[in-house]
């Protein structure tokens, strides 16, 4: 495999030069001629590659990134970057999946692209992936894990990211928004193709609104449903144009949140007094930092003293 990459991609470097040469000068019929006889040959190439793939047991992806108005102007980093992100996004449910059957994570081994070749003319690649790295698995778990990072690339609800998070996990969620973070950054799109090599390959086309979208159904995703609870300590302020108080409780945290009608001409509140706060309380992951934000609405102030009477 290792001679026909390489002559991919001199035939690829081959088919750029043309195409330069025939932007310079679009009427030369010797100049498309050539191009012609060259791509001719690089779809053979290619062809025999496919083969000598799948007689291997060597699974291949393309991946290739576009702009849909213009063209984006990438640093090396920012391609690599993405690259990288894709890769840890794979290995990320790849594991999610496998830890299902397989309990000692020491048997797990990443699945690890390897680089055969650009293509020629456009910003994309081609990748392989070594059928024997399913040790200890299933035949289908590549399969599994390309199908499950398709289907979450295609969610556009909060819902449908959720059920994600359910089944593999925060992490892998949060590795989709970082790699497609690396795409509506520079405005970029996706053309990801699964075992081409065989008559049923799979494919995902995802343009950078629908990216767009896909984001915001995951940090929408990220709020849990909400939680009344009751919170005793002392009102230390409340602005009542801006709708926002400040609560310190028993126990030294301070609170900062919103309201709506818990406090106003009818329903006055004394500063600083003790009172025992009904809050609504709603948490939100932050899955860029892993950390998780709570989201405070006070709904009513009860006087402390008069409240523990009720307690009693």
């Amino acid at each position: 495999m290792a001679e026909l990459q390489s002559l991919i991609q001199e035939m690829g470097a081959g088919l750029s030069r043309l195409d330069h040469a025939i932007a310079a000068d679009p009427n030369s019929t010797s100049l498309v001629l050539a191009a012609k006889s060259f791509r001719n040959q690089y779809d053979q190439l290619q062809e025999q590659f496919l083969a000598e793939a799948n007689r291997l047991e060597v699974d291949v992806c393309t991946y290739r990134m576009f702009a849909v108005m213009g063209s984006a102007r990438l640093t090396l980093n920012e391609i690599t970057k993405t690259l990288h992100d894709f890769q840890e996004l794979f290995t990320t449910v790849f594991r999610a999946l496998r830890s299902r059957t397989i309990k000692r994570r020491s048997q797990i081994k990443d699945p690890d692209f390897g680089f055969a070749y650009s293509f020629p003319g456009s910003l994309g690649v081609t990748l392989t992936l070594p059928r024997e790295l399913q040790l200890f698995g299933s035949e289908q778990d590549f399969d599994d894990t390309i199908q499950t990072v398709f289907g979450m690339a295609s969610a556009r609800t909060a819902d449908e990211i959720l059920q994600y998070a359910r089944n593999i996990g925060r992490a892998a969620v949060q590795q989709m928004d970082t790699w497609a973070a690396d795409h509506t950054d520079h405005g970029l799109g996706a053309d990801i193709g699964w075992k081409i090599q065989t008559p049923a390959p799979k494919r995902l086309f995802i343009q950078p609104p629908e990216i767009g979208s896909l984001r915001r159904a995951i940090s929408l995703s990220a709020y849990s449903e909400p939680k009344n609870i009751e919170i005793v300590g002392e009102l230390h302020g409340a602005d009542t144009d801006r709708k926002s108080f400040h609560f310190k409780t028993e126990t030294g945290q301070d609170i900062y949140g919103r309201f709506s009608d818990a406090i106003t001409p009818e329903h006055r509140a004394q500063l600083p007094a003790p009172y025992m706060a009904k809050v609504r309380v709603t948490t939100q992951t932050l899955y860029a930092t892993e950390r998780e934000a709570d989201d405070y609405f006070l709904l009513s102030l009860e006087p402390r003293d008069a409240y523990e009477v009720k307690k009693r």
